[in-house]
């Protein structure tokens, strides 16, 4: 079941949380086939977000075909165009532009970047729909406005690769659902209650009075 290979995952290592607005909450964990760091759960849409640096360079085709059983991104799907763009959302990335202010730190701390230009990093993949679309990139491109740095959302309306080629520099959104939001507190809790009664267990056991009594005068 993916559901408890999700379960591993976090009990394994949870490294970072963030909220970014008062809906969204970002957790970033841990898949062990990619390693630290390459999950980014967003627990209000129940949706884990795989790094896309795992995924640059590689045609949609190719990774598509891999999200089989067995394959290198088994498990996971092609985000939606509506699941992408929300999450530019959640991140305060409205419109095509993102605002004077806007920080995009913390977004490609979570997602990655694919490339960079002039020093700045950037992002782009492809989507579901890829193959059906006139434009199919998802992104944040960077460029000088007036000597400003700014960033360009492309929300999958403005540019068109062909899923077929390699291109250096794109990716793939992929996602994977996860157990329910109201569960990762309690998987949380529950894991680190599992650390504290090993580890008094531990305290215990390398404890002379814990030990069977083999004499009167052990002093126990």
């Amino acid at each position: 079941m993916k559901s408890l290979a999700w379960i591993r995952c976090l009990a394994t290592l949870i490294f970072l949380t963030i909220s970014i607005n008062s809906h969204a909450f970002f957790i970033q964990a841990t898949d062990p086939r990619f390693g630290i760091n390459s999950v980014s759960i967003d627990t209000s849409t129940n949706l884990a977000w795989l790094d896309l640096n795992f995924t640059e360079g590689r045609t949609y085709i190719d990774v598509a075909s891999e999200t089989g059983p067995n394959g290198d991104f088994s498990g996971y799907r092609y985000a939606t165009p509506e699941e992408i763009n929300n999450l530019f959302d959640e991140f305060g990335f409205f419109g095509h532009q993102i605002s004077p202010g806007v920080n995009t730190d913390a977004f490609f701390q979570f997602f990655g970047s694919t490339s960079t230009q002039s020093g700045f990093p950037e992002i782009a993949g492809w989507a579901s729909n890829a193959l059906g679309s006139a434009t199919n990139i998802y992104g944040l491109d960077f460029f000088f406005d007036s000597s400003n740095p700014q960033y360009l959302i492309e929300r999958g309306d403005a540019r068109w690769q062909n899923p077929t080629d390699i291109f250096g520099g794109t990716g793939s959104w992929l996602v994977q659902v996860i157990p329910e939001p109201a569960t990762l507190p309690l998987i949380v809790i529950g894991f680190l209650g599992f650390l504290i009664v090993g580890r008094r267990h531990q305290r215990q056991t390398s404890h002379p009075c814990s030990l069977p009594v083999r004499s009167l005068s052990s002093g126990c």
